[in-house]
């Protein structure tokens, strides 16, 4: 069950929607790995693995809040600023062994002592 869909992810980085469009399968990659770097980033500890066993759970629907959602939102558009056909652009906020954009550690932080640093 994906937490952010794609029509969600296009509106946050106002993108036209068009019939067949060939770039929505990239896309939709960018999206599935920012909610997985999200959601691996919150199970690093045993009280945010529950949690995102919850909001994945399909048989008794749990929704993540607004913020977890935003934050998937918010590594997306990293993914698709830095898609790497500009070799030139540096991602600034890359910091060794950090994969998350820090605005969004910060996001996931307000989840208490779940997220391991």
């Amino acid at each position: 069950m994906a937490l952010v869909t794609l029509t969600e992810a296009r509106d946050h980085l106002k993108l036209p929607t068009f019939v067949g469009d060939p770039g929505e399968a990239d896309l939709q990659r960018k999206l599935d790995a920012a909610e997985a770097h999200v959601l691996e980033y919150l199970s690093r500890s045993a009280a945010g693995a529950a949690l995102v066993a919850a909001w994945l759970d399909e048989s008794v629907p749990v929704t993540p809040p607004a913020f977890v959602q935003h934050a998937i939102l918010v590594q997306f558009g990293e993914f698709w600023r830095q898609r790497g056909d500009d070799p030139a652009r540096e991602a600034p906020w890359r910091f060794p062994g950090d994969e998350l954009n820090p605005y969004v550690v910060s996001l996931l932080r307000r989840l208490g002592d779940v997220v391991i640093g």
